[in-house]
């Protein structure tokens, strides 16, 4: 399965930190959270729906609101007949 799809369905169940290797040990939870997300947000479908680098490098550096109630299933995973919004 693809990463970013893998991503994606632990996103719907609200799982996305199962991504994370479990050898990291502790690391910021939240952080990384948005890392995963900003990633998500990269690989919209819709170009105009991809945050811009600016905004990209905005996300990663302090913790600003994604939102996520725009977001939909990586593009790639639409053309390959996985519709799972």
């Amino acid at each position: 399965m693809c990463f970013f799809l893998q991503a994606w369905e632990l996103y719907q169940q609200g799982r996305l930190l199962d991504i994370v290797d479990a050898s990291m040990g502790s690391y910021p939870e939240k952080e990384v959270l948005r890392y995963i997300k900003v990633g998500l947000a990269c690989t919209q479908a819709t170009p105009s729906s991809r945050p811009t680098m600016r905004q990209v490098l905005d996300l990663l550096s302090r913790p600003v609101a994604l939102p996520e109630t725009e977001m939909c299933p990586p593009s790639f995973a639409e053309h390959r007949g996985h519709h799972t919004a």
